[in-house]
């Protein structure tokens, strides 16, 4: 592996993570942080923000098939 070409791919990758991220709500990209970044449960979550847990589920369902679509 050509670990020149790793790094130009992660920042490839980074720069378009960050695009993608831009374009959502505040409280999707707080959402996706709590729960992948931090480890924050789905349940907890949704209690914090006074919501059902299938709610959350939805929410976060949505907020992946935009990042998936960007």
């Amino acid at each position: 592996p050509d670990p020149v070409q790793d790094n130009e791919d992660v920042r490839t990758i980074e720069g378009s993570l960050v695009r993608v991220l831009a374009t959502l709500p505040a409280q999707d990209r707080l959402l996706l942080d709590l729960h992948f970044a931090r480890g924050v449960p789905l349940l907890t979550i949704a209690r914090t923000w006074g919501i059902s847990r299938a709610t959350i589920m939805r929410r976060l369902a949505r907020t992946l098939r935009q990042c998936r679509t960007a």
